[in-house]
């Protein structure tokens, strides 16, 4: 399970309820290989991210505070959710833009919508090319994977 994009805005989480109650099901060794598949995911995710963030070179110092700034909060048996993001305030605006210019990627609406303003303030600032949901995207693909190669034995 996947959340998080700017330290606060979490993705649903759908079934979440589900996988707590069959990850408890599961023989301690099973749950161990699951949580370490999803933090390894994590991890993963932070990696690409990292790699992907935009970084500011006009500014000489500090122009990698958001490339610098994704973390992990790992999964644990009992919190079966990577939490990924950027710590930085501004990252889901780098992520997403604002006002008019909020570019929203199929499947993430209820976060990217939050940045598309009410009004108040005219503000526009175009998306930077996204880094977190691609690394989200890329390495989904790679957790079901790791899952279903601890469920196949």
């Amino acid at each position: 399970m996947v959340g998080n994009c700017s330290g606060s805005e979490y993705m649903k989480l759908v079934g979440l309820a589900a996988f707590r109650n069959d990850l408890k099901k599961l023989s301690d060794d099973k749950q161990t290989k699951v949580v370490g598949a999803l933090n390894l995911t994590g991890f993963d995710i932070q990696r690409v991210a990292t790699k992907f963030a935009p970084v500011n070179k006009k500014v000489s110092k500090g122009g990698s505070i958001l490339k610098n700034s994704n973390y992990v909060n790992p999964a644990t048996k009992t919190n079966p959710i990577i939490e990924v993001g950027n710590s930085v305030k501004y990252a889901p605006y780098m992520e997403f833009g604002t006002g008019t210019k909020v570019k929203i990627p199929k499947g993430y609406e209820d976060v990217a919508n939050k940045y598309r303003g009410r009004g108040i303030r005219k503000v526009n600032i175009k998306a930077n090319p996204p880094y977190l949901i691609p690394s989200i995207e890329l390495n989904t693909p790679k957790l079901i994977a790791r899952l279903k190669k601890i469920f196949s034995k």
